[in-house]
């Protein structure tokens, strides 16, 4: 007997993460995932642990030989599309915020391939996607620059449209509801992955 659950998160790496522990906390196991739906099977409370990987910067042949690598660990690994945040010209997408293997995404391909949710076993080790400080450092370097990128494009939009269109009271009031909350939603990502970054950027310069 499975669980089948509709949920879209504009909080795609933490609130999703946090979801999913949760979920297994309360008995259930990630077995399937769609573009809006998720399915779980019946499991031990708090057996499995969930971790959630931005993964745009990968080509696709990088993302296959990655989740052969997370299996040869006992990790699972599942694929999960974010759905925002894109610039799209039919089956092709620009990510300019990637490095150049992974800057342009095709379907198929990586579209809808962003994130991989990671699982394993609780073992009482904590779940860690990266190794050491530099790697840990050069992820959090690379999720700060996404945060940035979408952060300056939404505040440049506002700019543009308000100059160039004749907005109606109603108008403005519409585009600031959609736009402001998604604006500080990537102001204080980038403000805490920069944190984050100076963090372990320190903890790094002690071991040195």
């Amino acid at each position: 007997m499975y669980k089948k659950a509709y949920k879209y998160f504009i909080n795609f790496l933490d609130g999703q993460e946090n979801w999913l522990n949760e979920m297994a906390s309360k008995g259930y196991r990630l077995i399937k995932t769609g573009q809006l739906c998720y399915y779980f099977e019946k499991c031990q409370p708090n057996e499995y642990q969930y971790k959630i990987e931005l993964v745009i910067n990968k080509t696709y042949k990088e993302l296959q030989e990655y989740r052969s690598f997370l299996t040869s660990l006992n990790i699972n690994s599942f694929e999960k599309n974010i759905n925002l945040g894109k610039f799209s010209i039919g089956e092709i997408r620009v990510r300019p915020y990637t490095n150049t293997k992974a800057t342009i995404a095709t379907n198929p391909g990586m579209i809808n391939r962003e994130l991989l949710i990671l699982e394993k076993k609780n073992d009482d080790i904590p779940f860690k996607i990266h190794s050491n400080l530099k790697e840990t450092i050069k992820y959090f370097k690379y999720i700060r620059n996404v945060f940035l990128f979408f952060n300056t494009f939404l505040i440049l939009l506002l700019i543009v449209s308000f100059v160039f269109k004749d907005y109606t009271n109603i108008n403005l009031i519409i585009a600031c509801i959609i736009f402001l909350p998604l604006v500080g939603f990537f102001t204080i990502n980038s403000y805490k992955y920069i944190k984050l970054i100076k963090k372990y950027s320190n903890n790094e310069n002690l071991y040195k």
